[in-house]
């Protein structure tokens, strides 16, 4: 019987760190792209100050105005809901990627059960939450020759770095 911490094998490797990435350059694009559509909506409500409002141009720019209020609001959502499907897809594919390393390198050193470890923090701030933690451990005791964790990794990563070549 082995051990492996998937959960910090998907933090450490490469290609997880690549999906942070894009999720973070997609995020800050969008933060972009919604500041030019907030300074809009600003410059709208400016001018609909300085406008009558019983009249036909203030109707026009109120209009306007909820428009893109509107269209703001629901861009954020769309992009919202793609990045994290992505992503989730891109995690997804990781994870598989991972459990096929796990199975390899333990068939390869003759493990016929691979149990998960987890890096958890034993101090609590409440009894609720230490007994949260006890009934997630999986893994109470291991020898550190039983531990496939950084062996995984680096096969991770290399399979990375090989289809990442240009």
């Amino acid at each position: 019987m082995a051990v492996c911490d998937v959960q910090l094998i998907l933090r450490e490797c490469k290609a997880y760190k690549q999906v942070d990435a894009e999720f973070f350059a997609k995020a800050q694009s969008f933060a972009a792209e919604d500041k030019k559509r907030l300074e809009k909506i600003r410059q709208l409500r400016e001018i609909l100050q300085n406008l009558n409002p019983n009249s036909r141009q203030y109707e026009e720019k109120l209009a306007e105005l909820d428009r893109l209020t509107i269209e703001r609001a629901v861009q954020a959502k769309l992009q919202e809901k793609a990045a994290r499907r992505r992503s989730r897809r891109q995690t997804e594919k990781i994870f598989q990627q991972i459990l096929t390393v796990v199975a390899e390198v333990a068939k390869k050193r003759g493990y016929d059960i691979v149990i998960s470890r987890e890096s958890v923090e034993i101090s609590s701030s409440s009894a609720a939450e230490l007994f949260d933690k006890i009934a997630l451990r999986k893994c109470l005791y291991h020898t550190p020759e039983v531990d496939l964790t950084n062996e995984v990794l680096q096969k991770v990563n290399l399979l990375y770095e090989q289809s990442h070549k240009h």
